[in-house]
């Protein structure tokens, strides 16, 4: 791929994008914005121009299958922390319980979203190495 400027890039979009099934553009798509995500995060406070080029330096000459395994890889990196403070959390909770009924009323919502977050987070978790498993990229422990 070839997007070493943001015409470049968009035509290179113009170009890909009608070759790929519709679940493959919507993974493109999802892809992109995770690696900007990345680029966001590197960035800090970058203006939004910083931030376009600095995706588009991420992917520039790279095929669209490395893309895919990069954000799946990115993906998991951002879910990391925040499945790991759930379930911390739910530990906690689950073990204070609550001095009263109202507290107890309160603690037992807060389980009960944590856990509804903790289902999808390990189904996102679960999804995503299924899919770098199809890619032939088996993700680090």
């Amino acid at each position: 791929m070839k997007s070493n400027t943001g015409a470049a890039f968009m035509m290179w979009r113009g170009k890909i994008e009608p070759r790929l099934s519709a679940s493959e553009r919507t993974e493109l798509a999802g892809a992109l914005q995770e690696l900007k995500l990345v680029a966001m995060r590197e960035a800090g406070n970058a203006p939004v121009n910083d931030l376009d080029a600095r995706l588009r330096a991420r992917i520039n000459g790279r095929p669209v299958r490395e893309l895919f395994i990069e954000a799946c890889n990115a993906r998991l990196l951002r879910l990391a922390p925040e499945r790991a403070a759930l379930q911390q959390a739910l530990a906690h909770n689950r073990q204070i319980g609550g001095s009263d009924a109202r507290s107890a009323d309160f603690i037992a919502v807060q389980v009960e979203r944590q856990t509804d977050r903790l289902v999808t987070i390990n189904a996102e978790v679960a999804a995503t190495e299924t899919r770098l498993h199809e890619l032939d990229f088996d993700p680090a422990p």
